[in-house]
């Protein structure tokens, strides 16, 4: 089977690179034998005995099946990007074990929407999401470290609406909107 001896070569060649990288360059060096990046991707998998145990079982060379943890451990990064500072980061325990709650982002005090906020506030009171108040990022506006843009008047100006049009009821319609 000629596609299954150059993907072998190919892994052979190319195994510490991502199985969509290899289908890539499967289909960028032989496109008339690898027609789609889905079908090269295909193949790639298959004889890295990521297609099922069915298929696994099959294979008469299990020389590039991966462990599902030597799989797991390959980390996907196919622009060579240098490794983050990974601090051993733990998860956050919050001090409630359940409930309903009210979860606010991007509030930028002092340049927040007072009504807004208050609104949000009250339907949380109205509706029962009152065992919890998660504030998710951007709290505070820190103006003038900011790289946007500080004059109002060079800032794109976007058409006010009130979101009322877009208020996904089109899309669920079973979705009840607060304001």
């Amino acid at each position: 089977m000629l596609t299954g001896d150059i993907a072998k070569q190919y892994l052979k060649r190319f195994g510490s690179a991502s199985t969509l990288q290899i289908a890539r360059k499967l289909v960028e060096d032989h496109p008339l034998i690898f027609p789609g990046t889905e079908q090269s991707r295909s193949i790639v998998r298959y004889y890295r005995g990521a297609t099922g145990k069915k298929n696994r079982a099959g294979l008469k060379d299990d020389e590039f099946v991966r462990s599902l943890e030597d799989a797991m451990a390959q980390k996907y990064n196919p622009y060579g990007l240098p490794d983050a500072v990974n601090d051993n980061w733990a998860p956050v325990t919050l001090p409630f074990k359940s409930g309903r709650g009210l979860i606010m982002a991007d509030l930028h005090v002092p340049y927040h929407d007072v009504e807004a906020v208050t609104v949000a506030i009250q339907w949380a009171q109205n509706n029962g999401y009152t065992d919890f108040v998660l504030l998710d990022g951007d709290i505070s506006d820190h103006y003038t470290i900011s790289r946007f843009e500080k004059d109002p008047r060079k800032r794109l100006m976007m058409p006010f609406t009130s979101g009322r049009e877009h208020d996904g009821s089109q899309v669920l319609p079973s979705m009840q909107t607060p304001f």
